[in-house]
């Protein structure tokens, strides 16, 4: 997530800073156990314009979904 004019964000719950290049931009994680969509927010001081984006990230440990017929 980044806001224009870089000012300090906090990720909301579950998720957590997982790298911060400046005050305005932050990459969050949180392991989410089950599919389906998902939600992420943030928050910081002041009236701004922001953007962001979610993907996932398969992991080492994740299982193939099961193939039904």
């Amino acid at each position: 997530m980044d806001n224009t004019r870089d000012l300090t964000m906090t990720p909301g719950p579950p998720y957590r800073t997982a790298l911060q290049f400046f005050p305005g931009n932050i990459n969050t994680a949180a392991m989410i156990e089950t599919p389906g969509p998902q939600t992420a927010t943030a928050t910081w001081s002041d009236n701004d314009d922001w953007y962001g984006a979610i993907v996932a990230i398969k992991s080492g440990a994740s299982q193939p979904a099961a193939v039904h017929p």
